[in-house]
């Protein structure tokens, strides 16, 4: 829960951030809005409730997105912040501007972080969204909200649903003896397999890195192999099925592609199966799923901490 001195703390961040801020695209400020801001920030450091409350509209809002408090009215914004000021003397505020936009003549919204000190407590971060109106000529505060601030989930957590692949693994069937180990590396970050396929005694190596992509918000493959070819594939899941859209180059220069489909049967169990392999554009003669199997072993790291540390090996066969 946020500390109750966070809603007043923000608004003289907001307002002081705008004033000094490029970030802010002041270009959509006008200079009556500015001189605002600096007047609400003089007026804050004086500790005046009622100068204070005098520069938000009679009907404003502030809500708290996180436990629906809220005040409501200039009277209620006066009572608010005269506890505030009486309860924290000398507060410090800090902030930043993200986004700011006219919405209509006479109707700024300002979005952004800020975050208050007070003499005894830890810096309370917020993330803030304001509406600014024009009434009678002067700028006014209108509706407010702040909450926590959104912390993006680690790379880990978006992976964290593969973990159980973690360990060896052996293909039981068809044309080719596969083996595979899978671990963590780079804190957990990425999962990481290796492999290595046995074709009638020819050996190929290989090493397939599985990570989450921030900015395309899913995961993403890379492949490398030791004759030299390598590749990267897009991933979506549905339940226990993930399917991967991979494109590969060969060592020839030429190119495949295919869709990868992986079952999870249970925690010791999955089927494999690719669909759609071309070669140099041709299609492929599909091939049915090919059942894996964890291979027993001590060394497979079973706690949370050992794993999210374990660096990783990995591949696409």
């Amino acid at each position: 829960m946020l500390q109750p001195q966070c809603r007043f703390g923000y608004l003289a961040v907001v307002l002081t951030a705008l004033a000094s801020s490029a970030a802010t695209q002041a270009a959509e400020i006008p200079k009556e809005v500015d001189k605002f801001f600096k007047d609400y920030v003089a007026v804050f450091d004086g500790g005046d409730a009622a100068k204070l409350a005098a520069m938000w509209t009679s009907d404003a809002e502030w809500t708290n997105g996180i436990t629906g408090e809220r005040s409501i009215g200039r009277e209620a914004v006066e009572a608010d912040f005269a506890k505030f000021f009486a309860d924290n003397p000398g507060a410090q505020l800090t902030g930043d501007v993200q986004h700011a936009k006219q919405l209509a003549p006479g109707v700024i919204r300002i979005e952004g972080l800020a975050t208050v000190t007070t003499a005894g407590n830890d810096p309370v971060v917020s993330e803030f969204n304001a509406v600014l109106v024009q009434q009678d000529g002067k700028w006014l505060l209108s509706d407010i909200r702040e909450g926590a601030p959104v912390v993006p989930d680690s790379p880990y957590a978006k992976l964290k649903d593969l973990e159980f692949l973690i360990g060896d693994w052996q293909d039981d069937g068809g044309d080719a003896s596969v083996q595979t180990t899978f671990r963590w590396a780079a804190d957990g970050a990425f999962l990481v397999r290796s492999y290595t396929v046995d074709r009638a005694g020819e050996m190929t190596k290989g090493t397939q890195v599985f990570g989450w992509d921030p900015r395309e918000n899913r995961m993403r493959s890379w492949n490398f192999v030791s004759d030299g070819s390598f590749g990267e594939g897009v991933w979506s899941a549905s339940g226990d099925e993930w399917v991967g859209r991979m494109g590969q180059t060969l060592a020839d220069g030429g190119s495949a592609s295919g869709t990868q489909i992986i079952r999870r049967i249970d925690n010791d169990t999955l089927d494999v199966e690719t669909v759609g392999r071309e070669i140099n554009g041709e299609l492929q003669p599909s091939a049915p799923p090919v059942r894996v199997v964890r291979v027993a072993t001590d060394a497979a790291p079973t706690d949370s901490t050992t794993t999210e540390a374990a660096a990783a090996q990995g591949g696409q066969q």
